[in-house]
C-alpha cells in the first residue's frame, strides 16, 4: 500500500553502511539486513548482533546479546518471489515514497504510514482473491496453507502477465487485507475480464482451489469493475 515503502525509503535514505551485492538473492539479503538493522535500532542505543549466514558455532555469539537479527540465516526466498509486475509495483511504491518524503519531510511520517491508497493507478478491473484459511485444530497447519496460497497468488500474477502481455498494466497490491480467518489479495488491472479470456477466472479459481485443497483452505475469485 505504500506505508512500508515510505518507511523503507526513509531508513535507506539515512543508511550509511554498504548495501551492494552481485545477484538478486544476495542483494535482497543485504537489503533485509540493512532495513532491520536500521528499523530495530531507531531511537535506541541497544546493540544489535547480526547472525552469520550459517547458524554453526553462532550460539556463543548470541550469548548476552539483547537483540539479534536472524534474517541472514533464514532460508528465505525474498529475492526469488518477485514477478515483473510486482517488481514494477515495488519500484512505483519506492518512487512514491521518495516524492512523499521530499514533500512532507519526516515530521508527518506516522500519518503516511497509516494511509492506504492504490497510489493513483488508473485501472479498469480489480481481481479479488479471497483465501479462507482452515480452522486451527489438530492435523491442520494454517502456516502451510498461508504459504501455499501466497505461492499460488504469485503463479496467478505471472499467468496474468502472460495473458495481458504488458506487466505495466498490472498493479498487484503488495499487502493483503486480513479478516479473522481469511485474507484478500487484490490486483488492479488496466484490462478487462475479456482481455484475460472468458474462462480465465474460472480456470484459475479451480487451479488454486485444487492446489490448496490438501491444506484445507478455500478460495474465491471475483472480478470487479
Amino acid at each position: 500500500g505504500g506505508g512500508w515503502a515510505t518507511w523503507l525509503a526513509q531508513i535507506l535514505k539515512t543508511w550509511e553502511g554498504p548495501c551492494c551485492a552481485a545477484g538478486s538473492p544476495e542483494a535482497s539479503r543485504q537489503l533485509v539486513v540493512c532495513f532491520f538493522q536500521r528499523a530495530a535500532t531507531l531511537g535506541t542505543s541497544i546493540p544489535l548482533v547480526v547472525a552469520p549466514l550459517t547458524t554453526a558455532d553462532s550460539n556463543e555469539m548470541f550469548q548476552g546479546a539483547p537483540l539479534v537479527l536472524l534474517a541472514p540465516c533464514g532460508d528465505n526466498n525474498f529475492g526469488r518471489s518477485a514477478t515483473r509486475s510486482t517488481t514494477l509495483a515495488i519500484l512505483r511504491e519506492v518512487s512514491r515514497a521518495g516524492r512523499l518524503l521530499e514533500t512532507i519531510g519526516t515530521t508527518a511520517l506516522e500519518e503516511v504510514l497509516e494511509e492506504f491508497t492504490p497510489s493513483g493507478f488508473s485501472h479498469d478491473t480489480v481481481l479479488e482473491v479471497e483465501v479462507v484459511l482452515p480452522a486451527k485444530k489438530p492435523g491442520t497447519h494454517v502456516a502451510d496453507a498461508k504459504n501455499a496460497s501466497i505461492a499460488a497468488i504469485l503463479y496467478t500474477v505471472v499467468d496474468m502477465e502472460h495473458r495481458v502481455g504488458d506487466p505495466s498494466r498490472i498493479r498487484p497490491l503488495l499487502r493483503p487485507t486480513r479478516k479473522s480467518n481469511k485474507f484478500v489479495w487484490m490486483v488492479l488491472l488496466q484490462a478487462t475480464e475479456q482481455d484475460l479470456g472468458d474462462d480465465w477466472t474460472d480456470r484459475k479459481r479451480d487451479e488454486m482451489q485444487a492446489s490448496l485443497a490438501s491444506h484445507g483452505a478455500a478460495v474465491d475469485f471475483r472480478m470487479k469493475k
